[in-house]
């Protein structure tokens, strides 16, 4: 039992890196679109949020702010997986059917205990892009840019817990479990069925294409079943880290700003790259995951 919990923690881990990797650009995009204003937008969409992060940074613009997801994408992934995998156990371990409502159930339990990690690591994230965004816009202006309130990533965690404690990391945690539970649901459920589907439930096991195809439908449908509470997600950890600073005092009081800014589309604003990111980078964390898991438990 030991050694099977170590190897879904170690193809997790192998998941989470390549995600990254493969996802950060357009994640980096989508927070730039999320917190442009309506009044004042800098990017028409996706290609020109890109083209210009590009322009002024180089490639390497798209991976500010890597590190700590790098890291929070293993972990959260080693956890995430590990924890889908003993629920569904757990569930079905007196012989009962592994049926799709009870993968559902133990994947969306799984997203509530992973937003405990996934949402610290966002947390950061989001302050890292927000004062990248904040320094463009200024740009665009022709306005000195804002003192830097971060050196790194790194001192931006130190901060947070500086300032606020160890609770501060948990700055936008409630839409964060939101959003997990409603996006890990879908994307295991998602997966399991496609699977399901290309193999006529398991008379053989799926080729590496079919595994590939099944883990980028099932990041699709987790942005397309969970973004708007996503958004608000974004709006919240994107506030500044000390609460009298702060313009919203829930998830309700962020969902009613943005709403009352850009009507329902405000709630979409972003998803472009968002879905984007996920169909490939998902595609390729299934695709290692399977991979990793098959070679270890060989061992």
């Amino acid at each position: 039992m030991a050694m099977s919990a170590l190897v879904e923690l170690a193809a997790g881990t192998m998941a989470g890196v390549g995600i990254c990797l493969v996802g950060h650009p357009f994640d980096t995009i989508k927070v730039l679109l999320v917190m442009q204003t309506a009044e004042n937008p800098m990017y028409s969409g996706m290609v020109d949020a890109a083209k210009k992060t590009i322009s002024s940074d180089g490639v390497a613009g798209l991976y500010r702010g890597v590190a700590s997801p790098l890291v929070g994408m293993g972990l959260f992934n080693a956890v995430q997986f590990a924890s889908f995998t003993a629920l569904r156990k757990v569930w079905t371990n007196d012989g009962r059917e592994d049926t799709i409502a009870r993968i559902a159930g133990a994947a969306v339990c799984t997203g509530a205990i992973a937003a405990l990690i996934e949402g610290p690591q966002d947390l950061i994230k989001s302050q890292m892009q927000k004062q990248i965004a904040s320094a463009k816009a200024a740009a665009t202006r022709g306005t000195p840019a804002p003192p830097a309130e971060f050196a790194s990533t790194w001192d931006c965690a130190k901060q947070v817990v500086a300032r606020r404690g160890p609770i501060g990391l948990l700055q936008g945690i409630v839409p964060t479990i939101g959003r997990n539970m409603i996006g890990v649901g879908s994307y295991f459920v998602f997966y399991e069925m496609a699977r399901r589907a290309f193999t006529n439930n398991y008379e053989r096991q799926p080729t590496s294409l079919e595994v590939l195809t099944a883990g980028g439908f099932g990041g699709f449908m987790y942005w397309m079943l969970c973004y708007p509470v996503d958004v608000v997600k974004t709006v919240m950890q994107t506030e500044p880290l000390d609460p009298a600073k702060r313009k919203f005092s829930s998830s309700l009081a962020a969902a009613r700003a943005v709403h009352a800014a850009h009507g329902w589309s405000g709630f979409t604003r972003g998803m472009a790259p968002a879905v984007a990111r996920s169909v490939p980078a998902n595609a390729v964390g299934f695709v290692l995951y399977e991979w990793s898991k098959e070679a270890l438990s060989r061992r």
